[in-house]
């Protein structure tokens, strides 16, 4: 066979980078094809010796070669191994290199073989391994800073990082075989996952900012990434990558508070100069009535009809007057922003003064003992008005909306050491369980949009952080009651 001129072995050779060689060991003579020359990188016109080929060999594999070639000779047993080879250019080129001897009467008379260029197939190999590493480092990299979670297809959790145990408060062994649920804060309502879910069983990535709840209890915010991993375009586990934004959750909900709290001042300041206009605009036509109705109770002393009359005009007059010195007296104090101390019945008499009225008009009594004017606290007096008559006014809608048969608020002020605590109880009819802890939550709100935004009781909790007290949905009475505990001021 002449190895040099066989186009079907040299079609074989190039398709698969493989050249062949022989050896007559009768001669000592050596063949090598066009592609051995090739992957040496020498000319076929350069004559080829045994010697010279196994120079050609890595040092530290040239032991290796000759003993598979004596062997080979020896024993008739064919070899291939996976060698170096250092071209005619110092290039490290690896070859997998295969032998085989002829035997012609029980003596090996020939070998020939193979030699396969496996350069492509190791740098393969080689980026396979650095992507593997490069893969790893990343996995690292995200099992370091992200929260990680894989779940099965039923999103039962079947693996978790250290982070994700970290923020969540429960161990490994806690989580896995668990659902999410496990951490839901009750934050968001059915539809907000319905949608997930939705995204994920079709394919779709996920992403989204999901409000969870600790094993303590307390939530945390995470920036939520979920993924679908397939096989053969079958969905069979998601991937979920959080990363934790708390901090900027509540620097965002301070910033709006602050927005809100600076709003609602300036409402108030701009109540304050229109009440203040309002109340001198009615007071003067209130003064010419009651002037009229003191000539007339005057002039007609024996007339007991029109006596009656007069004493309703009076009753009614004393109501208006009490009413616009409610409203005068806020709209003075609502142009400042000032802290003072104060006396707790003071603001009690200008805050019932403005809203008692409005109740007694729907028939709710307010029930409520004098309060010691000695107890005092350090506030802005608008905003603890602005307190009561929120909880007053909400009181007031609960009792309205249920039509309950009995129609009463009921204001306990106590004391201890060092704070005053006011209780304000209604006769409506309770909060759904179900509300309970949304109540505090801004823009929740149960009344239509006529009648609230849903920003009342938040106001109130943060103008009571504001005189450090606390505010709080006191379960510890049988109907509904709102506590608040202020700090005395001090002497």
């Amino acid at each position: 066979m002449n190895l040099k001129s066989d186009y079907f072995i040299e079609e074989i050779q190039d398709t698969t980078h493989t050249g062949l060689w022989e050896i007559d060991l009768k001669t000592m003579n050596l063949n090598w094809s066009r592609k051995t020359y090739e992957i040496h990188n020498i000319p076929e016109s350069e004559e080829i010796d045994i010697e010279k080929a196994m120079s050609y060999y890595h040092h530290d594999d040239q032991e290796i070669i000759e003993t598979a070639f004596e062997e080979c000779i020896k024993y008739q047993r064919p070899y291939r191994k996976v060698l170096r080879i250092i071209d005619s250019d110092g290039n490290t080129v690896f070859v997998e290199a295969s032998g085989k001897p002829i035997v012609e009467n029980g003596k090996v008379v020939k070998l020939y073989g193979t030699f396969r260029n496996m350069n492509t197939h190791f740098n393969l190999i080689n980026k396979k391994r650095i992507m593997g590493k490069e893969l790893s480092e990343y996995k690292r990299s995200l099992e370091q800073f992200f929260i990680v979670a894989h779940t099965d297809i039923r999103g039962k959790i079947i693996s978790v990082n250290e982070n994700f145990c970290k923020i969540s408060g429960y161990t490994e062994k806690e989580l896995l075989g668990k659902d999410h649920r496990i951490l839901n804060s009750g934050t968001h309502p059915k539809e907000f996952f319905h949608n997930l879910w939705d995204t994920i069983l079709r394919g779709n990535a996920w992403n989204g900012t999901v409000c969870n709840k600790k094993k303590d209890g307390s939530l945390y915010w995470v920036e939520t990434f979920i993924f679908p991993n397939k096989l053969e375009r079958e969905i069979t586990s998601f991937t979920a990558i959080r990363f934790d934004i708390t901090e900027k959750m509540n620097l965002q909900q301070q910033l709006n508070e602050e927005i809100d709290r600076s709003t609602f001042q300036s409402q108030l300041a701009a109540i304050g100069e229109m009440s203040t206009g309002i109340s001198h605009e009615i007071n003067n036509p209130l003064s010419i009535i009651q002037g009229n109705s003191m000539i007339i109770e005057k002039s007609c002393q024996d007339n007991e009809k029109v006596l009656k009359s007069v004493s309703s005009i009076n009753k009614a007059i004393k109501r208006i007057s009490r009413i616009i010195n409610g409203l005068r007296r806020l709209g003075t104090k609502s142009q400042s922003d000032d802290f003072k101390t104060v006396s707790l019945s003071q603001i009690f008499n200008d805050t019932f003064e403005f809203c008692l009225e409005a109740l007694h008009h729907r028939s709710v009594k307010v029930i409520y003992d004098e309060v010691d004017p000695n107890i005092k606290i350090y506030c802005n007096e608008v905003k603890v008005s602005q307190i009561f008559i929120n909880l007053i006014n909400n009181a007031k809608d609960a009792i309205i909306d249920s039509n309950s048969d009995e129609k009463w608020i009921k204001i306990i002020v106590e004391e201890n050491d060092n704070d005053v605590i006011i209780h304000i109880i209604d006769s409506g009819p309770g909060i759904p369980e179900e509300n309970k802890s949304k109540i505090m939550e801004k823009f929740f709100t149960t009344k239509s949009v006529s009648h609230g935004n849903g920003l009342g009781l938040t106001l109130v909790n943060n103008f009571v952080k504001e005189i450090n007290g606390k505010f709080y949905l006191n379960e510890s009475f049988s109907n509904t009651c709102f506590t608040i505990e202020i700090p005395k001021a001090k002497d």
